[in-house]
């Protein structure tokens, strides 16, 4: 069997496997193996720390050479997932998951290390070497990382239900949200497998903290886990226990203990629920026709994408007034974030801050720097988004009113403006003296606007020298610290608002609006910043707007090209 780089997607659409010629499933194993069957097959995990596991739906990108063998395993990873309870995302998502079969895995790993891949970008360098040093033919990479826990976990009270499902409050069950996960096999090892033991095995891997295991010499293998470990000991499909610990997984609260998933999972695996351990139903050949699991479509060419890109950006930033260019920063931005825990509010700051020098921004590292840039986290007691400013708010004061009009009009949980600061071509704010001013800027004389000396770029530049970003607590329980910090960063570094209907590129700015946003920085929200930073103070918006959506367009290619 040859294979390689054919790329196929499993979309939400995938019909269930035929039941034909599905392998029986193995018996379960003894009662008293059962624990040290199921803990094995989570890959011995610490008890008190909460599993690893998906948020987001599963948006799963197979490739393989062989087309038919990648649209089966594709397809049986999508059900294997759904028996499990994982949500499957729809077709224009952004993988998150990734199954390659590679003739060198070991130098394709290397290469797209090297290359920045951002199936990388949430693993440190020390995780990525200590898979590598593990035994191939299979490496496993899961970028894992802490996410906010707003009440989860809290003391239930007694004089009321609540929906919290222990009473334990505390640090150790912070969740841990799989962000990415990339399962690279060395192709020629897969010869002589069958699809499904090769699918259910990279389900395991690809889906939860797993472990290669290795059956004991006199006894059958219990575990599809085992299949590069001893491939003529290993089971025709998942076994029981693998079933019952996926769905333990995601089945408990995510703040739940290692130990309690497993327990969950003993318990099923030992038969007590048997119809929650059902062999999935599945046929060994190529996939069906039914419910047309993998899309097939011509792309856009490449102007075409770069219009509907450069629409978009014109939709997304805040437009600037008429020959005006587009606010940025001049300096490092200071940040400072309330309304969280000090060590929560701590990690967002700082990946803020790495994200404007990683952009071309500049932070200031200094803790006694006056703040540029405000994150606040509103408490219930505010009251709801709509309540929190007005017309009269002195936060609002500088603003002239139909940018008041805008911050008021936003809805969702999320409110967010930037102070801005036109200047000639000395850098001076500009004033009624030498300006022409009509309504508001008449009070407001920082937003004054005066005629054009040049018929091609403004000769006036307008800098943002503070930035506000104010997000509902509660819209943020079960988001990652990592994405309130990319999505504070988009929302402060230049003026973006929220996005109108559907967005043709991934963007961290659907973050409150889409249950399917990114889990971070997409490679249009690092165009948009990174090109503006990048032009000149005082560049047409028009020209900047075009080298964004160059620039995003250059990176969608070479991602497919990668992968």
């Amino acid at each position: 069997m040859k294979l390689g780089f054919a790329v196929l997607t499993a979309l939400a659409g995938t019909a269930g496997l035929a039941a034909a010629d599905e392998p029986a499933p193995l018996p379960p194993p003894a009662a008293a193996d059962n624990a040290a069957l199921v803990s094995a097959i989570a890959g011995e995990p610490i008890a008190r720390r909460p599993l690893a596991r998906l948020r987001n739906p599963l948006c799963l990108t197979v490739a393989a050479n062989d087309e038919a063998f990648g649209s089966f395993v594709a397809e049986r990873i999508a059900d294997n997932a759904r028996a499990a309870g994982v949500p499957i995302a729809r077709a224009d998502c952004t993988p998150n998951a990734l199954v390659t079969f590679s003739q060198h895995a070991v130098e394709q790993i290397a290469a797209r290390r090297a290359e920045g891949h951002r199936f990388f970008r949430g693993m440190s360098e020390s995780e990525i070497d200590a898979v590598l040093a593990g035994r191939g033919p299979s490496y496993v990479f899961h970028a894992v990382m802490p996410t906010t826990r707003i009440g989860e976990g809290d003391a239930v009270l007694d004089d009321g239900p609540m929906p919290f499902w222990t009473k334990e409050n505390s640090y150790l069950r912070t969740p841990q949200d799989l962000v990415t996960t990339l399962v690279v096999i060395e192709a020629g090892e897969v010869a002589g497998l069958s699809p499904i033991q090769v699918a259910d095995y990279a389900s395991l891997r690809l889906l939860a903290p797993t472990g290669e295991v290795a059956p004991a010499a006199d006894q059958p293998a219990a575990t599809s886990l085992t299949l590069f470990a001893a491939p003529d000991k290993a089971p025709a499909q998942m076994s029981r226990a693998d079933r019952a610990y996926l769905r333990s997984l995601y089945k408990l609260p995510r703040t739940g203990f290692a130990k309690e998933v497993l327990a969950e999972a003993q318990v099923e695996a030992a038969g007590l629920f048997a119809m929650l351990a059902s062999p999935l139903p599945a046929h060994t050949g190529p996939p069906s026709a039914k419910g047309d699991p993998i899309i097939v479509r011509p792309p856009p060419t490449e102007a075409e994408r770069h219009k509907q890109l450069r629409d978009f950006t014109r939709e997304v930033i805040r437009p600037p007034r008429m020959k005006q260019p587009v606010a940025k920063f001049f300096y490092p931005v200071c940040v400072s974030v309330i309304g969280l825990e000090a060590e929560a509010a701590g990690v967002i700051a700082a990946r803020i801050r790495e994200n404007a020098e990683a952009l071309g921004v500049g932070a200031d590292p200094k803790p006694d720097c006056t703040p540029t840039i405000r994150v606040a986290f509103m408490a219930p007691a505010a009251g709801p988004p709509a309540g929190w400013l007005s017309m009269e708010s002195p936060q609002l004061a500088h603003l002239a009113s139909y940018q008041r009009e805008r911050v008021l009009a936003e809805n969702g949980p999320v409110r967010a403006w930037n102070r801005v600061v036109v200047r000639d071509f000395n850098g001076q704010p500009l004033m009624l003296a030498t300006a022409r001013a009509f309504g508001d800027q008449a009070r407001f004389p920082d937003f004054a606007q005066i005629d054009p000396l040049s018929r091609t770029d403004p000769i006036v530049t307008t800098e943002i020298t503070a930035a506000a970003v104010l997000i509902a607590r509660d819209a943020a329980d079960g988001l990652t610290l990592g994405q309130l910090a990319d999505y504070a960063t988009m929302r402060s570094l230049l003026g973006t608002g929220a996005v109108e209907g559907v967005a043709p590129a991934p963007t961290i700015l659907t973050l409150f609006d889409d249950p399917q946003s990114p889990a971070g920085l997409t490679d249009f929200d690092r165009a948009l910043v990174r090109e503006l930073y990048d032009a000149s103070r005082n560049a047409k918006p028009r020209r900047v707007f075009n080298d964004i959506a160059r620039a995003a367009v250059t990176a969608e290619r070479s991602d497919v090209g990668r992968n």
